[in-house]
């Protein structure tokens, strides 16, 4: 198994950005498509992260807006991306615990959404998360993730 599913690359679009790229182009989570990942400069510490996607047909529903198991499969996979750039470069490796999230608007198709990914704590095998998510500055997520730490894998890897 290689060490590390994904590269991250500075973004030629966005320059602020890291394109996110995952290696096997067979898995769930490249069905997401471009997935850009940044720390969010607008607080002082470590511990917040902004992860877009631009949803495309295939990620819609039958009414033309986002499936919302799309939606949920975007945000426990920007978890992933967040805690990669913001702590642990094996969070590919760590499992999502509990994910509970809270719909609040209809996504579109074809127009980038953010997650703001905050890591509230963290424990010696655990990160507490939560979060919201845009399209447009308008408000169509807030989830909260406990995401568990495989150290295990880090060990049998390294």
């Amino acid at each position: 198994m290689d060490a590390q599913p994904f590269i991250f690359t500075p973004d030629t679009e966005y320059p602020d950005w890291l394109h996110w790229t995952i290696k096997d182009t067979s898995s769930f989570n490249a069905s997401l498509g471009k997935l850009l990942v940044r720390k969010n400069s607008n607080f002082d510490n470590d511990d917040h992260a902004l992860v877009r996607m631009t949803p495309q047909q295939k990620h819609s529903n039958f009414g033309g807006a986002m499936h919302g198991g799309a939606m949920l499969g975007f945000i426990d996979v920007a978890l992933f991306g967040a805690l990669h750039i913001l702590r642990d470069s094996w969070a590919a490796y760590a499992v999502t615990v509990d994910l509970q999230t809270q719909f609040t608007s209809a996504v579109k198709i074809g127009h980038a959404i953010e997650a703001q990914i905050y890591i509230t704590k963290e424990t010696r095998s655990l990160y507490f998360m939560r979060g919201t998510a845009t399209q447009n500055d308008e408000s169509i997520m807030a989830f909260t993730a406990l995401v568990k730490k495989l150290s295990h894998h880090k060990k049998q890897s390294s």
